[in-house]
Protein backbone atom coordinates (compact mmCIF):
# COMPACT_ATOMS: atom_id res chain seq x y z
CA UNK A 1 0.00 0.00 0.00
CA UNK A 2 3.06 2.78 0.94
CA UNK A 3 4.64 1.41 -1.98
CA UNK A 4 1.94 2.52 -4.32
CA UNK A 5 1.06 5.44 -3.20
CA UNK A 6 4.91 6.11 -3.49
CA UNK A 7 4.77 5.18 -6.86
CA UNK A 8 1.77 7.58 -7.52
CA UNK A 9 3.38 10.86 -5.80
CA UNK A 10 6.46 10.05 -7.28
CA UNK A 11 5.11 10.08 -11.39
CA UNK A 12 3.01 13.15 -10.08
CA UNK A 13 6.20 15.06 -9.37
CA UNK A 14 7.97 14.30 -12.07
CA UNK A 15 5.80 14.64 -14.33
CA UNK A 16 5.57 18.18 -12.90
CA UNK A 17 9.55 18.22 -13.39
CA UNK A 18 9.38 17.66 -16.58
CA UNK A 19 6.76 20.13 -17.55
CA UNK A 20 9.07 22.71 -16.28
CA UNK A 21 12.01 21.47 -18.32
CA UNK A 22 14.08 23.53 -20.93
CA UNK A 23 15.35 21.79 -23.68
CA UNK A 24 18.51 21.93 -22.37
CA UNK A 25 17.75 20.13 -19.35
CA UNK A 26 15.42 17.32 -21.69
CA UNK A 27 17.95 16.59 -23.31
CA UNK A 28 20.57 16.24 -20.72
CA UNK A 29 17.57 13.99 -18.62
CA UNK A 30 15.68 12.98 -20.98
CA UNK A 31 16.83 8.94 -21.41
CA UNK A 32 17.19 8.32 -17.88
CA UNK A 33 13.66 10.24 -17.30
CA UNK A 34 12.06 7.69 -20.05
CA UNK A 35 13.86 4.98 -18.44
CA UNK A 36 12.34 5.61 -15.21
CA UNK A 37 8.82 5.71 -16.87
CA UNK A 38 9.51 2.53 -18.45
CA UNK A 39 10.44 0.90 -15.41
CA UNK A 40 7.30 2.53 -13.62
CA UNK A 41 4.76 1.46 -16.94
CA UNK A 42 5.78 -2.27 -16.25
CA UNK A 43 4.10 -1.83 -12.69
CA UNK A 44 1.10 -3.78 -14.29
CA UNK A 45 2.91 -6.80 -14.91
CA UNK A 46 5.16 -6.86 -12.19
CA UNK A 47 1.62 -6.21 -10.32
CA UNK A 48 -0.44 -9.27 -11.65
CA UNK A 49 2.36 -11.65 -11.64
CA UNK A 50 2.34 -10.58 -7.66
CA UNK A 51 -0.91 -10.52 -6.41
CA UNK A 52 -2.06 -13.47 -8.84
CA UNK A 53 0.75 -16.03 -6.88
CA UNK A 54 0.42 -18.35 -10.23
CA UNK A 55 -3.18 -18.96 -9.65
CA UNK A 56 -4.49 -16.90 -12.77
CA UNK A 57 -6.82 -15.29 -10.94
CA UNK A 58 -7.22 -11.46 -10.36
CA UNK A 59 -6.18 -9.33 -7.51
CA UNK A 60 -9.24 -7.36 -6.02
CA UNK A 61 -11.17 -4.48 -7.65
CA UNK A 62 -9.45 -2.42 -4.95
CA UNK A 63 -6.22 -3.18 -5.63
CA UNK A 64 -6.49 -3.00 -9.74
CA UNK A 65 -7.86 0.98 -8.97
CA UNK A 66 -4.60 1.62 -7.29
CA UNK A 67 -2.71 0.34 -10.01
CA UNK A 68 -4.65 2.37 -12.65
CA UNK A 69 -3.90 5.73 -10.74
CA UNK A 70 0.08 4.64 -11.17
CA UNK A 71 -0.46 3.91 -14.59
CA UNK A 72 -2.51 7.02 -15.59
CA UNK A 73 0.00 9.16 -13.71
CA UNK A 74 2.87 7.46 -15.41
CA UNK A 75 1.64 7.43 -18.63
CA UNK A 76 1.07 11.40 -17.86
CA UNK A 77 4.64 11.63 -17.66
CA UNK A 78 5.20 10.12 -20.89
CA UNK A 79 2.70 12.42 -22.38
CA UNK A 80 5.07 15.59 -20.78
CA UNK A 81 8.38 14.22 -22.23
CA UNK A 82 7.20 13.55 -25.42
CA UNK A 83 5.75 17.22 -25.49
CA UNK A 84 9.26 18.68 -25.06
CA UNK A 85 11.15 16.36 -27.62
CA UNK A 86 11.38 17.27 -31.12
CA UNK A 87 10.97 14.33 -33.98
CA UNK A 88 14.92 13.49 -33.54
CA UNK A 89 15.02 12.86 -30.39
CA UNK A 90 11.40 11.49 -30.44
CA UNK A 91 11.86 8.68 -32.78
CA UNK A 92 14.72 6.66 -30.86
CA UNK A 93 12.35 6.74 -27.66
CA UNK A 94 9.39 5.71 -29.50
CA UNK A 95 11.05 2.59 -30.90
CA UNK A 96 12.24 1.87 -27.29
CA UNK A 97 8.86 1.75 -26.37
CA UNK A 98 7.33 -0.55 -28.73
CA UNK A 99 10.53 -2.82 -28.54
CA UNK A 100 9.37 -3.02 -24.52
CA UNK A 101 5.79 -4.10 -25.51
CA UNK A 102 6.28 -6.42 -27.85
CA UNK A 103 8.98 -8.55 -26.57
CA UNK A 104 9.24 -10.93 -24.14
CA UNK A 105 10.30 -9.14 -20.64
CA UNK A 106 13.21 -11.10 -19.17
CA UNK A 107 12.39 -15.17 -17.83
CA UNK A 108 9.28 -15.07 -19.66
CA UNK A 109 8.16 -17.62 -22.49
CA UNK A 110 6.60 -14.20 -24.69
CA UNK A 111 5.09 -10.76 -25.21
CA UNK A 112 3.18 -9.52 -22.02
CA UNK A 113 -0.12 -8.81 -22.11
CA UNK A 114 -0.06 -6.42 -19.60
CA UNK A 115 2.89 -4.59 -20.94
CA UNK A 116 0.72 -4.14 -24.50
CA UNK A 117 -1.94 -2.88 -22.07
CA UNK A 118 -0.11 -0.40 -20.84
CA UNK A 119 1.43 0.46 -24.53
CA UNK A 120 -1.74 1.07 -25.80
CA UNK A 121 -2.65 3.15 -22.98
CA UNK A 122 0.13 5.28 -23.96
CA UNK A 123 -0.73 5.51 -27.38
CA UNK A 124 -4.32 6.02 -26.69
CA UNK A 125 -2.66 9.77 -24.80
CA UNK A 126 0.19 10.38 -27.29
CA UNK A 127 -2.76 10.43 -30.54
CA UNK A 128 -5.28 12.06 -28.55
CA UNK A 129 -2.75 15.19 -27.80
CA UNK A 130 -0.66 15.40 -30.71
CA UNK A 131 -3.43 14.15 -33.62
CA UNK A 132 -1.85 14.21 -37.02
CA UNK A 133 1.76 14.59 -35.84
CA UNK A 134 1.85 11.07 -34.26
CA UNK A 135 -0.59 9.37 -36.46
CA UNK A 136 2.24 8.75 -39.16
CA UNK A 137 4.15 6.58 -36.18
CA UNK A 138 0.94 4.08 -37.00
CA UNK A 139 2.67 2.08 -39.85
CA UNK A 140 4.73 0.75 -36.92
CA UNK A 141 2.19 -0.11 -34.41
CA UNK A 142 0.11 -2.55 -37.46
CA UNK A 143 1.31 -5.54 -36.47
CA UNK A 144 1.05 -5.08 -32.46
CA UNK A 145 -2.37 -4.04 -33.50
CA UNK A 146 -3.14 -7.00 -35.40
CA UNK A 147 -1.93 -9.57 -32.84
CA UNK A 148 -4.27 -7.47 -30.02
CA UNK A 149 -7.15 -7.98 -32.16
CA UNK A 150 -6.63 -11.38 -33.35
CA UNK A 151 -5.72 -12.11 -29.91
CA UNK A 152 -7.20 -15.75 -28.56
CA UNK A 153 -8.02 -15.93 -24.82
CA UNK A 154 -6.80 -19.24 -23.01
CA UNK A 155 -8.66 -20.63 -20.85
CA UNK A 156 -5.43 -22.81 -19.26
CA UNK A 157 -4.27 -19.26 -18.10
CA UNK A 158 -7.64 -17.25 -17.13
CA UNK A 159 -6.40 -14.57 -19.29
CA UNK A 160 -9.58 -13.34 -20.67
CA UNK A 161 -9.78 -10.17 -18.77
CA UNK A 162 -6.45 -9.30 -20.12
CA UNK A 163 -7.69 -10.27 -23.79
CA UNK A 164 -10.33 -8.40 -23.69
CA UNK A 165 -8.37 -5.24 -22.25
CA UNK A 166 -5.95 -5.06 -25.04
CA UNK A 167 -8.58 -5.44 -27.62
CA UNK A 168 -10.75 -2.83 -26.32
CA UNK A 169 -7.94 -0.34 -25.60
CA UNK A 170 -6.47 -1.03 -29.32
CA UNK A 171 -9.84 0.03 -30.72
CA UNK A 172 -9.61 2.75 -28.74
CA UNK A 173 -6.06 3.72 -30.44
CA UNK A 174 -7.65 2.55 -33.85
CA UNK A 175 -10.52 5.18 -33.85
CA UNK A 176 -8.29 7.82 -32.64
CA UNK A 177 -5.97 7.10 -35.54
CA UNK A 178 -8.87 7.07 -38.37
CA UNK A 179 -10.37 10.39 -36.64
CA UNK A 180 -7.28 12.19 -36.32
CA UNK A 181 -4.99 10.32 -39.60
CA UNK A 182 -3.99 12.74 -42.52
CA UNK A 183 -1.03 10.38 -43.60
CA UNK A 184 -3.44 7.54 -45.64
CA UNK A 185 -2.00 5.22 -42.90
CA UNK A 186 -5.60 3.20 -43.87
CA UNK A 187 -4.39 2.32 -47.76
CA UNK A 188 -5.42 -0.55 -49.33
CA UNK A 189 -2.87 -3.25 -47.49
CA UNK A 190 -4.00 -2.02 -44.17
CA UNK A 191 -7.28 -1.73 -44.92
CA UNK A 192 -7.72 -5.08 -45.70
CA UNK A 193 -5.41 -6.32 -42.37
CA UNK A 194 -8.14 -5.02 -40.08
CA UNK A 195 -11.07 -5.55 -41.61
CA UNK A 196 -11.79 -9.48 -40.91
CA UNK A 197 -10.47 -8.85 -37.28
CA UNK A 198 -12.47 -6.13 -36.37
CA UNK A 199 -15.62 -7.61 -38.19
CA UNK A 200 -15.29 -10.88 -36.19
CA UNK A 201 -15.13 -9.38 -32.61
CA UNK A 202 -18.55 -8.01 -33.56
CA UNK A 203 -19.25 -12.11 -32.90
CA UNK A 204 -17.03 -12.70 -30.70
CA UNK A 205 -19.31 -14.64 -27.86
CA UNK A 206 -16.36 -14.38 -25.38
CA UNK A 207 -16.76 -10.69 -25.81
CA UNK A 208 -19.89 -10.14 -25.50
CA UNK A 209 -20.99 -10.13 -21.41
CA UNK A 210 -24.76 -11.29 -21.22
CA UNK A 211 -26.96 -8.61 -19.79
CA UNK A 212 -30.37 -10.16 -18.42
CA UNK A 213 -32.44 -8.13 -20.53
CA UNK A 214 -36.09 -7.18 -19.73
CA UNK A 215 -36.97 -8.15 -23.06
CA UNK A 216 -37.25 -11.78 -24.49
CA UNK A 217 -38.02 -13.13 -27.88
CA UNK A 218 -41.40 -12.61 -29.57
CA UNK A 219 -42.11 -16.62 -28.87
CA UNK A 220 -41.69 -16.11 -24.73
CA UNK A 221 -43.66 -12.87 -24.87
CA UNK A 222 -46.51 -14.74 -26.61
CA UNK A 223 -49.02 -11.55 -27.57
CA UNK A 224 -48.56 -9.35 -25.07
CA UNK A 225 -47.90 -5.89 -25.82
CA UNK A 226 -43.78 -5.06 -26.42
CA UNK A 227 -42.80 -2.84 -23.85
CA UNK A 228 -40.08 0.07 -24.36
CA UNK A 229 -36.23 -1.51 -23.17
CA UNK A 230 -35.40 0.20 -19.91
CA UNK A 231 -31.65 0.41 -18.85
CA UNK A 232 -30.08 -2.38 -17.95
CA UNK A 233 -29.22 -2.55 -14.29
CA UNK A 234 -26.76 -5.31 -14.64
CA UNK A 235 -24.02 -3.41 -16.11
CA UNK A 236 -20.93 -4.85 -14.23
CA UNK A 237 -18.20 -5.52 -16.56
CA UNK A 238 -15.58 -5.98 -14.17
CA UNK A 239 -14.94 -9.45 -14.94
CA UNK A 240 -14.12 -8.64 -18.92
CA UNK A 241 -11.55 -5.51 -18.41
CA UNK A 242 -8.41 -5.23 -16.19
CA UNK A 243 -7.66 -1.73 -14.52
CA UNK A 244 -9.20 -0.07 -17.47
CA UNK A 245 -10.86 3.63 -17.52
CA UNK A 246 -14.49 2.18 -18.31
CA UNK A 247 -15.44 5.57 -19.75
CA UNK A 248 -13.75 7.22 -23.19
CA UNK A 249 -15.67 10.62 -23.60
CA UNK A 250 -14.70 10.46 -27.41
CA UNK A 251 -15.80 6.56 -27.89
CA UNK A 252 -19.43 7.83 -26.13
CA UNK A 253 -19.95 10.82 -28.04
CA UNK A 254 -19.16 9.12 -30.91
CA UNK A 255 -21.52 6.44 -30.53
CA UNK A 256 -24.44 8.49 -28.86
CA UNK A 257 -24.63 10.92 -31.79
CA UNK A 258 -26.58 7.98 -33.85
CA UNK A 259 -27.12 5.64 -30.83
CA UNK A 260 -30.03 6.05 -29.06
CA UNK A 261 -29.47 5.45 -25.18
CA UNK A 262 -31.61 2.91 -24.60
CA UNK A 263 -29.52 0.65 -26.85
CA UNK A 264 -26.45 2.09 -25.53
CA UNK A 265 -27.76 0.52 -22.12
CA UNK A 266 -27.99 -2.82 -24.17
CA UNK A 267 -24.76 -3.04 -25.63
CA UNK A 268 -21.33 -3.61 -23.81
CA UNK A 269 -18.46 -1.20 -23.93
CA UNK A 270 -16.67 -3.25 -26.30
CA UNK A 271 -19.16 -3.20 -29.00
CA UNK A 272 -19.84 0.52 -28.52
CA UNK A 273 -16.02 0.65 -28.91
CA UNK A 274 -16.56 -1.27 -32.12
CA UNK A 275 -19.52 0.54 -33.52
CA UNK A 276 -17.03 4.12 -33.45
CA UNK A 277 -13.96 2.19 -34.54
CA UNK A 278 -15.76 0.73 -37.91
CA UNK A 279 -17.60 4.13 -38.22
CA UNK A 280 -14.73 6.28 -38.46
CA UNK A 281 -13.16 3.28 -40.66
CA UNK A 282 -15.48 4.12 -43.25
CA UNK A 283 -14.89 7.54 -42.98
CA UNK A 284 -11.43 7.03 -43.37
CA UNK A 285 -10.98 4.66 -46.06
CA UNK A 286 -13.46 6.88 -47.98
CA UNK A 287 -11.65 10.23 -47.88
CA UNK A 288 -9.49 9.02 -51.22
CA UNK A 289 -11.30 6.03 -51.98
CA UNK A 290 -14.86 6.26 -51.87
CA UNK A 291 -16.97 3.51 -52.91
CA UNK A 292 -14.50 1.13 -53.02
CA UNK A 293 -13.43 0.96 -49.70
CA UNK A 294 -17.11 1.85 -48.11
CA UNK A 295 -18.73 -1.26 -50.14
CA UNK A 296 -16.43 -4.40 -48.34
CA UNK A 297 -16.68 -2.90 -45.22
CA UNK A 298 -20.68 -1.99 -45.38
CA UNK A 299 -21.02 -5.61 -46.60
CA UNK A 300 -18.92 -6.94 -43.75
CA UNK A 301 -21.29 -5.16 -41.06
CA UNK A 302 -24.28 -6.20 -42.68
CA UNK A 303 -23.41 -9.77 -42.95
CA UNK A 304 -22.96 -9.73 -39.04
CA UNK A 305 -26.40 -8.53 -38.49
CA UNK A 306 -27.17 -12.52 -39.64
CA UNK A 307 -25.90 -13.31 -36.00
CA UNK A 308 -27.04 -16.12 -34.23
CA UNK A 309 -26.56 -13.62 -30.99
CA UNK A 310 -28.90 -11.14 -30.50
CA UNK A 311 -26.56 -8.29 -29.15
CA UNK A 312 -24.16 -9.30 -32.10
CA UNK A 313 -26.55 -8.55 -34.26
CA UNK A 314 -27.50 -5.48 -32.25
CA UNK A 315 -23.72 -4.39 -33.03
CA UNK A 316 -23.74 -4.94 -36.35
CA UNK A 317 -27.02 -3.22 -36.80
CA UNK A 318 -25.95 0.00 -34.86
CA UNK A 319 -22.59 0.15 -36.53
CA UNK A 320 -24.64 0.27 -40.14
CA UNK A 321 -26.45 3.17 -38.59
CA UNK A 322 -23.02 4.55 -37.50
CA UNK A 323 -22.01 4.50 -40.64
CA UNK A 324 -25.26 6.15 -42.37
CA UNK A 325 -24.43 8.53 -39.70
CA UNK A 326 -20.83 9.20 -40.68
CA UNK A 327 -21.06 9.29 -44.46
CA UNK A 328 -24.23 11.23 -44.36
CA UNK A 329 -25.33 11.89 -47.94
CA UNK A 330 -22.90 9.51 -49.33
CA UNK A 331 -24.18 6.68 -48.23
CA UNK A 332 -26.85 6.74 -50.04
CA UNK A 333 -25.38 4.46 -52.65
CA UNK A 334 -25.07 2.06 -50.20
CA UNK A 335 -28.52 2.19 -48.99
CA UNK A 336 -29.87 -0.21 -51.82
CA UNK A 337 -27.43 -3.09 -50.17
CA UNK A 338 -28.44 -2.04 -47.31
CA UNK A 339 -32.45 -2.40 -47.37
CA UNK A 340 -32.86 -6.38 -47.71
CA UNK A 341 -30.72 -6.91 -44.58
CA UNK A 342 -32.76 -4.30 -42.40
CA UNK A 343 -36.16 -5.41 -44.03
CA UNK A 344 -34.65 -9.44 -42.20
CA UNK A 345 -34.45 -7.57 -39.00
CA UNK A 346 -37.79 -6.19 -39.12
CA UNK A 347 -39.15 -9.68 -37.95
CA UNK A 348 -36.26 -10.44 -35.94
CA UNK A 349 -37.22 -12.86 -33.03
CA UNK A 350 -35.65 -10.24 -30.58
CA UNK A 351 -37.42 -7.67 -29.61
CA UNK A 352 -34.45 -5.00 -29.19
CA UNK A 353 -33.42 -5.67 -33.06
CA UNK A 354 -36.32 -5.56 -34.38
CA UNK A 355 -37.20 -1.72 -32.80
CA UNK A 356 -33.97 -0.65 -33.78
CA UNK A 357 -34.28 -2.11 -37.27
CA UNK A 358 -38.01 -0.18 -37.62
CA UNK A 359 -35.69 3.44 -36.04
CA UNK A 360 -32.67 2.72 -38.64
CA UNK A 361 -35.08 2.14 -41.68
CA UNK A 362 -37.16 5.70 -40.43
CA UNK A 363 -33.74 7.34 -39.99
CA UNK A 364 -32.04 6.34 -43.25
CA UNK A 365 -35.68 7.50 -45.38
CA UNK A 366 -34.79 10.91 -44.06
CA UNK A 367 -31.84 11.27 -45.41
Amino acid sequence: GRHRHSALHLMDMLAAVISNMDSTAVATYGGNIFSMVLKSLDTRRLYSDKDNDGNGGAPPIQAWGRLLAIESATVNCMLQLVLKLNETKFKPIFHRLLEWATRAPPGADGPSLARKIAFFNVINVLTENLKSVFTTYFSALLEPLQDALLREADPDLDDAPNVGTVQLIAMRALTRCFMYDTSEFLNESTFDKLLEPLINLITAPRQLPRRPSHMTSKAARGSKKKQAPKPSTSDDETPLFVAIDPTDTLIENTVSASCPAWMQTELSTLSKTLVACLSQMAMASGMNNGESRWRPLHHAVLMATRSNDPISRCTALETVMAICATLQEEYLVLVPEALPFLSELLEDEDARVERRAVEVINAMSEK
